[in-house]
């Protein structure tokens, strides 16, 4: 009868809230000099002369992202500390597109000027990326893990919960879509991680 029915269904809708996956942040230290790294990208001839400007130039720039990215490895404290990302997203937000800009103006491609270090999200292992792609694919993995701890929290016993758990995840999709093109290509990533293929 329809009584069954219900009751079956929101047996199935608890059943369903556990199968949500929360995925742990990757960790990074917030003490690189990430202004000195590009300062010296950007001060290399044939970047110089692509981008048409001298660190010098730039320098404000170069001391804010240096100071969000500070900021943002300060902020997670450990790989499920998924409130205090929340709480401090317009940072991660203004350090993505900052890398973004980077990256559309011609700054990318690995480089010896830059290592910045993260520990796997799965593993703990320490991992240095040698390009902006390779940060900014970093930044990307914990915005969709915190969209899909988000989604993880909803109570799924009503259409509400389900689809604001629902948004959540396709905003976690979006965001993966925004990996840069070039680590989705196994030929390059020796150029841009220390390690061929990073875990996460």
């Amino acid at each position: 009868n329809m009584r069954n029915l219900k009751n079956h269904k929101l047996n199935y809708d608890k059943k369903m809230s556990l199968s949500i996956a929360i995925l742990p942040l990757r960790l990074t230290e917030s003490r690189q000099d990430l202004m000195g790294m590009l300062a010296t990208r950007i001060d290399q001839p044939g970047m110089s002369s692509t981008l048409g400007l001298s660190s010098t130039d730039c320098r404000e720039d170069l001391e804010r992202i240096s100071q969000l990215r500070e900021d943002i490895g300060r902020r997670i404290t450990s790989r499920d500390c998924y409130e205090d990302v929340l709480s401090d997203q317009n940072n991660f937000h203004s350090y993505y597109h900052y890398l973004l800009e980077m990256e559309e103006k011609g700054m990318t491609g690995g480089s010896d000027c830059i290592s910045l270090e993260w520990k796997s999200a799965l593993t703990g292992q320490l991992q240095s990326s040698h390009s902006i792609e390779g940060e900014r694919a970093d930044l990307i993995w914990n915005l969709s893990t915190v969209e899909a701890f988000l989604a993880s929290q909803q109570a799924l016993d009503s259409k509400m919960g389900w689809s604001k758990a629902a948004q959540h995840l396709q905003n976690a999709a979006s965001w993966l879509k925004h990996l840069p093109s070039s680590l989705l290509d196994q030929h390059h990533h020796q150029n841009l991680y220390s390690q061929p293929l990073p875990d996460y």
